[in-house]
């Protein structure tokens, strides 16, 4: 018995107990890497594909759910079969990615290395229940998630562009009345009680509205096809910037904000491209049964009165007009 053993012998074969326990661990620990790494290299391929068969989208499809761990974003997908958002999600994702790639080669940039701003567009609303601000950054690879206008209001094409081309900083707003409303507030009664002085941060966040988008499908709109490349003249060094329009291929699609994050985040991971992401939309207060107490809308960020729009107090030189006259179309 190991008891009876002179206390040298006894000393030198629980030493060598440890190491073989810690071998073991350490084979385990790397044949999970390889396993993990063998099937995120199955999934890129399958990402990369975009005549992917239908089993190869289940596939991703669970590496994806499996992956993600947010019971908000499973919930979803569960209840609302999302399987076609998704894949064309994917699939928009897949070209926004292409697009960064390609210009931070012409740019001689080191590909593990891509950082970029990600300007998300669409129609945008908030709707009960809350949700933590987490559900918006799935994995780390998603830097940050700012948001521009206070709750429950609305944004117009200047404060859109300003979003767009990152000119815009917090004292460059004001607020105004929506246009044909029949509000009869002065554009005073319209400013925020209480304003800070920066954007609005999802990174530390706690809970928020559940913010819900949907894909800029109407002719009025403007004509939005593809992604707008801001680096040249807006991007910062080392760090590329982009408008994605939200456009699922002429799909009128209303979804949460929460798997848009989601799914960019994984086409991201996978190709090791870092963003911080800039929603430009309206934040109007969607809520059908149920409006936002004020006092947990202004306790999280700020809050406007019914009819309120974000502007720009002074505006800028217009060095993309083809950009400035979408948005004109879009939100004005």
């Amino acid at each position: 018995m190991l008891e009876q053993q002179p206390s040298a012998m006894r000393h030198h074969l629980v030493a060598k107990l440890d190491t073989w326990e810690q071998q073991a661990c350490d084979q385990q620990m790397l044949k999970k890497m390889e396993e993990e790494q063998c099937e995120q290299a199955k999934v890129k391929r399958i990402i990369e594909n975009p005549n992917r068969s239908s089993q190869d989208e289940g596939e991703l499809l669970r590496y994806a759910i499996e992956a993600c761990q947010i019971k908000e974003v499973q919930q979803w997908l569960r209840e609302n079969q999302g399987m076609e958002t998704f894949i064309k999600l994917v699939e928009l994702f897949r070209l926004m990615k292409n697009q960064i790639i390609k210009k931070s080669n012409e740019d001689e940039s080191n590909y593990e290395d891509i950082e970029v701003d990600i300007i998300f567009l669409a129609h945008g609303k908030i709707t009960q229940p809350p949700i933590p601000a987490s559900c918006l950054r799935p994995w780390s690879n998603i830097q940050d998630v700012l948001l521009y206008s206070p709750w429950n209001c609305l944004l117009n094409a200047d404060a859109a562009y300003g979003i767009a081309t990152g000119l815009m900083q917090p004292w460059h707003r004001s607020f105004i009345c929506a246009s044909g409303s029949g509000c009869k507030n002065c554009h005073e009664g319209h400013r925020p009680m209480k304003l800070p002085p920066v954007w609005n941060s999802m990174k530390e966040a706690g809970l928020i509205p559940n913010i819900m988008v949907s894909t800029i499908t109407d002719p009025k709109d403007g004509a939005w096809t593809t992604f707008v490349d801001l680096t040249a003249e807006y991007g910062t060094p080392r760090r590329g910037r982009i408008l994605v329009p939200f456009i699922l291929g002429g799909s009128a699609v209303t979804i949460p904000f929460f798997i848009v994050t989601w799914v960019m985040s994984l086409v991201l991971f996978i190709f090791r491209i870092k963003a911080t992401v800039h929603l430009a939309a309206c934040l109007g207060d969607g809520s059908t049964w149920f409006k936002f107490p004020r006092e947990f809308l202004e306790h999280q960020y700020s809050y406007t009165v019914d009819n309120t729009v974000m502007t720009a107090q002074s505006m800028w030189p217009i060095t993309r007009p083809d950009l400035y006259r979408n948005l004109r179309a879009m939100f004005d």
